[in-house]
C-alpha cells in the first residue's frame, strides 16, 4: 500500500526563492540583458541606495538642507494623499438651456416641476430646467403652496441667483456695481412679510388703514417716538413655529369675533375671512422658516433681518395692536441671542419693552414710582412669575400694588405673553449686553428719545424683580 505524506509537515505555501544557497533568477533580470556595457564591462551590482553603509561623519549636513529634504517630503505625502477625480467634470450654467422664464403657458409644467421639487426627485435631474420667475415674491408664495422643504427649498433660491448672477455677467457691463444678493433677499422677504401681517392685522383690526399708518404715541413718558413705523430698510424675520393659530380671545379683546370687527363670526363672509387668514397665517409661518434658514446659511443680510426683527415689535408695540403684536413677539425672541450683540439694536428694544411694561402697568391703575423691591419680600422670597406664590404663607407684610399688578396681567391670556416677553427681553440684554442700559444725555435732548437716558428710567421695577417663566422663577436667577 502506497505511503501517504502527512499533511501537517505539508508547507502553507509554495516557496518562491527556490533552494537554498541558490540566487532567486527573475523572468527579466537585469544580468540577462546583453548590451554593450555589460558585454564588455560584465555585470556591475548598483546598490538601491548609495550610502547603505559607512559614516556621515565628514558629510556637511546644514539646517537648510535639512528643511529642503523635509518640506521635499511634505510636497509628495501632500501629492500623495490627494484623492484623483474620478467623476465627471462640473457642468457649466447655460441660461437659454437649463433655465425657462415663468409664463401663464407654462402653469402645467410649472406644478408638475414644483411637485417633484417637493417630493424626492433628485436635484441634478430638476437643475435641468429650473424655471425663473419675474418677480421674487411669486416665487416664496409658491413654495409655500406646495410645501417645499426648507433645504430644497433653499438649493432653488440658490439657482435663481446663480441664473441672476449669469444673465449680470453676459450683460459685460464692468462699470457697473455687482448687486448685493443677500440684501436683495432680505428686502424681498422682508417686503412680503410686511404684506402678510398688514393683511392679518386689517381681518383682525377691522381697519384697513391701521396697519399701514404710523401707530400712535404711548401714553407713556419718553415713548413718543418716530420709530413707531417700519424703516425703508426692510428686513425679514427669523421664524414662528410652524402652527401659529389667531390670538385667543379674552377680556382684553372682545369683538374679534363679532359683527364690529374685520372677523365676522357667522355667514359666507366670515368663512371666506377665516379661510383668508388662514392662507396669510400660512404664508407668514412659511416665509419665516425660510428666512431662518436662509439666515443660517448666510443668504441674508445679517443687520437688516435684525433691524427688521426690532422695528417689527417697534411698529406693532401699542395697546389697540396687541393681537398683532402676540403674532409678532416669537421675532425677538428666536433671534434675541443675535440682538444682543449689538448695542444699538439692544438699547432699542429695551427702551420700547421697558416704555410698553410701563404702559401696561399704567393701564391697569398702577402710577406709583419705582417701589425698591416689589416681589423679593422677605416672606416667601418668590417672585411675581408664579401666581398666588404667597398663598400658603402666614400674614407677612402687606401685598405690594406693583405685585398685584403683575399677577393680574399675567392671569390674561391676552396679555400673559407680552408681560414675560418684554420681561425676557430686559432681562436678558441686562445680562448679555449691560452697555446698552447704560445712561446717555447724547444730542443735549435733540437726539431720538431712546437713545437718551436710559431704559431702566421706564421700569416701574429694576429688571430682577420682573415677571418670569415659573421655570426659572428662582431666588438664584434673580
Amino acid at each position: 500500500m502506497m505511503a501517504v505524506p502527512s499533511a501537517e509537515k505539508r508547507p502553507l505555501k509554495r516557496q518562491k526563492l527556490g533552494p537554498p544557497d541558490v540566487y532567486p533568477q527573475d523572468p527579466k533580470q537585469k544580468e540577462d540583458e546583453l548590451d554593450d556595457v555589460s558585454v564588455k564591462q560584465g555585470f556591475t551590482h548598483r546598490p538601491q541606495i548609495q550610502d547603505e553603509y559607512g559614516s556621515a561623519q565628514n558629510i556637511s549636513i546644514t539646517s537648510a538642507k535639512v528643511a529642503s529634504y523635509f518640506n521635499a517630503i511634505l510636497k509628495k505625502k501632500a501629492e500623495c494623499n490627494q484623492l484623483p477625480d474620478t467623476a465627471r467634470k462640473k457642468q457649466q450654467i447655460n441660461i437659454k438651456d437649463n433655465f425657462w422664464l415663468v409664463t401663464p403657458r407654462s402653469k402645467t409644467a410649472i406644478e408638475a416641476w414644483f411637485k417633484d421639487l417637493a417630493g424626492s426627485k433628485p436635484l441634478m435631474a430638476l437643475a435641468k430646467k429650473v424655471p425663473i420667475f419675474s418677480k421674487r415674491e411669486d416665487m416664496f408664495l409658491t413654495l409655500c403652496e406646495y410645501s417645499v422643504p426648507m433645504l430644497r427649498a433653499t438649493w432653488f433660491i440658490k439657482m435663481t441667483s446663480a441664473y441672476h448672477e449669469s444673465k449680470v455677467a453676459e450683460s459685460k457691463i464692468k462699470k457697473r456695481q455687482q448687486p448685493d444678493i443677500a440684501q436683495d433677499w432680505t428686502q424681498t422677504l422682508t417686503r412680503l412679510l410686511r404684506e402678510q401681517l398688514n393683511k392679518i392685522a386689517e381681518m383682525y383690526l377691522g381697519n384697513p388703514s391701521a396697519s399701514s399708518t404710523t401707530p400712535s404715541a404711548s401714553s407713556t413718558p419718553n415713548a413718543n417716538t418716530p420709530g413707531g413705523s417700519l424703516s425703508s430698510s426692510s428686513t425679514v424675520s427669523s421664524s414662528l413655529p410652524s402652527t401659529t393659530q389667531p390670538p385667543q380671545s379674552s377680556p382684553h379683546n372682545q369683538g374679534l369675533s363679532g359683527s364690529g370687527s374685520g372677523m365676522p363670526g357667522a355667514g359666507g363672509q366670515g368663512q371666506t375671512t377665516q379661510a383668508q387668514l388662514t392662507h396669510c397665517l400660512r404664508n407668514w409661518n412659511y416665509c419665516l422658516q425660510l428666512a431662518h434658514f436662509m439666515y443660517q446659511e448666510g443668504l441674508l443680510d445679517r443687520q437688516e433681518l435684525l433691524e427688521w426683527v426690532v422695528e417689527a415689535f417697534v411698529r406693532w408695540r401699542n395697546s389697540e395692536h396687541d393681537v398683532i403684536l402676540r403674532v409678532v413677539l416669537p421675532l425677538p425672541l428666536q433671534y434675541l441671542d443675535e440682538i444682543t450683540q449689538s448695542e444699538y439694536l439692544s438699547r432699542k428694544l429695551a427702551h420700547y419693552s421697558s416704555a410698553k411694561l410701563a404702559q401696561l402697568c399704567h393701564d391697569s391703575g398702577y402710577s406709583s414710582p419705582r417701589p425698591q423691591s416689589p416681589v423679593n419680600q422677605p416672606s416667601n422670597g418668590v417672585g411675581v412669575g408664579v401666581p398666588g406664590s404667597g398663598s400658603s404663607q402666614p400674614a407677612g407684610p402687606p401685598v405690594n400694588p406693583l405685585a398685584s399688578t403683575f399677577q393680574e396681567l399675567l392671569l390674561c391670556h391676552q396679555h400673559r405673553p407680552i408681560i414675560l416677553a418684554t420681561s425676557c427681553f430686559i432681562q436678558a440684554i441686562t445680562l448679555d449686553c449691560p452697555t446698552a442700559l447704560v445712561w446717555n444725555n447724547a444730542g443735549e435732548g435733540k437726539a431720538t428719545s431712546w437713545l437718551t437716558g436710559s431704559p431702566l428710567d421706564l421700569l416701574p421695577c429694576p429688571p430682577s424683580d420682573l415677571p418670569m417663566p415659573p421655570r426659572y422663577n428662582n431666588q438664584q436667577v434673580r
